[in-house]
């Protein structure tokens, strides 16, 4: 029967330092002397900042291998070396030359959970397309995604080395794509597997900080896709036993708890400082349950939570706001609160501030120009909303204009009187 390592053994393993793996690594490799050809073969030379963080997660696997000094079974040194042998095709090398699956024999080998297939072969697949952008593995992911979903109910809480590695590969992939990814497939990724992905190396903030930019070159584009990313991580539902009382670390419940606190630091302190904030709220979980969790992990995911809370995980945009170069942020980020109801407070707030970079007039100027609001209905819906809220505030006067439907051309503007 293989062996199965519980979900504080995985922390434990990849809160490791990397060079230790790799020194493991190597000794596993030299004891097992069969395995010797996995030693000229590991080192696969990263081509990519994503690709040397994936070697370094399947790295540290070998944290969780051992061979006994004494009293090692045929069993034993064959678990380890099909253990390498699955290391080394994770890391698009193999011994016996493996061939990639087609995409229609790795659909079929991951819908029988590799029952009669190479799951060495599966992995060698899909792991060859990792740091470049592929049309190629995107073909594979509808399949990995569907075995995610369905590996989600079987709630496991334990692992074999194999099955964990193939989490860590599929993961890997997916995030390596993920702006490819539909609505339905993202969502499962933020709310099953965020936490678990960062805990294994994968580079999420900047997997999402790359999505968010892409996305930044229309104001309700970015606000629509931060928003969505938010309704993902307030519906996390991770959760991890992570000590040895068998004790819960419930990370989506955690996500939400913080969510509230957050909006209502935003509320009291107009210049919030989130990072801040996290350092503080990780420390005081730590000193409750110390066990339960490497803060590290928490920190950069709560980090990454409130930078799309705040709208500011990015600080560059594609967007060319026509207020001149000064503060240029600042002035991205306050168009991201006037699409977004819940931040609608911090909008009233800069503008009785006093410290403007920008007035009401030209930021309404700015927002019905933006190419996508002029022409959708419901986005100028969400402007008047909008309109109505500085108008109720006292921000912006009756006199200075309004929003207007021009039938000529099809669009919606703010009248010449504002404009000029």
């Amino acid at each position: 029967m293989e062996k199965e390592y519980n979900q504080k053994s995985i922390l434990d393993c990849f809160s490791q330092p990397r060079e230790d793996s790799e020194e493991k690594l190597k000794e596993l490799a030299i004891i097992s002397l069969e395995a010797s050809w996995f030693m000229e073969n590991y080192s696969v030379n990263p081509v990519t900042d994503y690709f040397s963080a994936y070697r370094g997660a399947i790295i540290k696997l070998a944290g969780l291998l051992e061979i006994k000094d004494k009293g090692n079974t045929a069993e034993d040194a064959r678990s380890l070396l099909d253990s390498l042998e699955l290391m080394s095709a994770a890391l698009g090398a193999s011994q016996t030359g493996i061939v990639s699956y087609t995409h229609q024999e790795f659909t079929n080998c991951l819908a029988v959970n590799f029952e009669g297939y190479d799951r060495a072969k599966a992995l060698y697949t899909v792991s060859n397309f990792l740091g470049y952008t592929s049309k190629e593995l995107r073909a594979y992911l509808p399949a990995v995604i569907v075995y995610l979903n369905e590996y989600l109910e079987q709630k496991k809480s334990q692992y074999t080395f194999a099955e964990l590695i193939t989490l860590v590969v599929f993961l890997f992939c997916l995030w390596s794509e993920f702006a490819f990814l539909s609505f339905d497939q993202q969502e499962i990724l933020l709310t099953n597997y965020f936490f678990f992905s960062i805990l294994v190396g994968v580079p999420v903030r900047s997997v999402l900080e790359a999505f968010l930019f892409e996305k930044s070159y229309m104001v309700q584009r970015y606000v629509s896709f931060d928003v969505f990313l938010l309704d993902c991580l307030n519906s996390n539902q991770e959760s991890y036993q992570f000590s040895d009382n068998k004790e819960n670390f419930e990370f989506g419940k955690l996500v939400k708890n913080c969510g509230v606190i957050i909006e209502k630091k935003h509320e009291q302190e107009p210049n919030f400082d989130y990072v801040i904030f996290v350092k503080g709220f990780v420390k005081e979980q730590m000193a409750n349950a110390p066990s339960l969790f490497a803060s590290a992990y928490l920190e950069e995911a709560l980090t990454i939570f409130c930078g799309i809370e705040s709208a500011d995980l990015i600080n560059q945009f594609q967007f060319d706001a026509d207020f001149g170069d000064d503060d240029f942020v600042k002035q991205m980020i306050l168009l991201v609160f006037c699409f977004y109801t819940k931040q609608y407070s911090r909008v009233t707030d800069y503008f009785k501030s006093g410290n403007l970079v920008v007035t009401p007039a030209q930021l309404m100027t700015q927002l019905v120009s933006d190419a996508e609001t002029k022409t959708n209905s419901n986005l100028a819906g969400e402007l008047f909303a909008f309109k109505d809220f500085l108008l109720t505030n006292k921000i912006l006067k009756p006199s200075d204009g309004d929003v207007e439907f021009d039938e000529a051309t099809g669009e919606f503007k703010w009248n010449e009187a504002v404009s000029k």
